[in-house]
């Protein structure tokens, strides 16, 4: 996978993530089931963190664009999508020091 610093990508993916979130208040479950396969692919070695963050913090963006539009909705704000948001990042964070923890990959399946 080629890594390429262009902003467009991720301007788009914000802005379908934004009006994936703002008809649909249950599209948490589904960018969760999103956020699991993303971290799948990342514990299997496929996608290493410089692909995989901005990714994630396009979507997360777009999320957030779509919690505010709609009123701050409980719903959304306290949902499983944004604490497995938090983890992925943990993960990947842990992922960076792998001069500390030897053992990367069991430490990202943990």
């Amino acid at each position: 996978v080629k890594h390429e610093n262009n902003m467009w990508p991720r301007v788009g993916l914000v802005l379908a993530t934004l009006a994936f979130v703002l008809p649909w208040q249950f599209s948490q479950f589904v960018l969760l089931t999103q956020n699991l396969s993303l971290f799948g692919t990342h514990a299997l070695g496929f996608a290493p963190p410089v692909i995989l963050s901005p990714v994630i913090n396009a979507v997360f963006l777009g999320y957030s664009l779509g919690t505010i539009l709609q009123f701050f909705n409980p719903m959304l704000i306290s949902s499983l999508y944004v604490s497995s948001y938090i983890a992925l990042h943990v993960v990947l964070y842990l992922d960076s020091l792998k001069n500390v923890f030897p053992s990367s990959r069991t430490l990202k399946i943990l």
